[in-house]
């Protein structure tokens, strides 16, 4: 991000952000400092699929309830 990437860029296949792979990975630290940098903490990928999606189909309750 310092050096100028958007924290919400979405890859070009799947539409997924930053937010969606930390919340699948269940990274409460990165969640937190990316809650933090964008604009929209609710972003969608291609599928409909939001970050909160991702975290609860991986197990990570934590990550999923913010």
């Amino acid at each position: 991000l310092e050096a100028g990437a958007a924290a919400d860029a979405k890859d070009h296949h799947r539409g997924a952000t930053a937010l969606h792979l930390a919340a699948s990975e269940g990274r409460l630290d990165v969640l937190r400092f990316l809650a933090r940098a964008v604009a929209i903490p609710g972003p969608v990928d291609r599928w409909g699929n939001r970050p909160i999606d991702d975290a609860e189909r991986n197990g990570h309750t934590e990550a999923a309830s913010g």
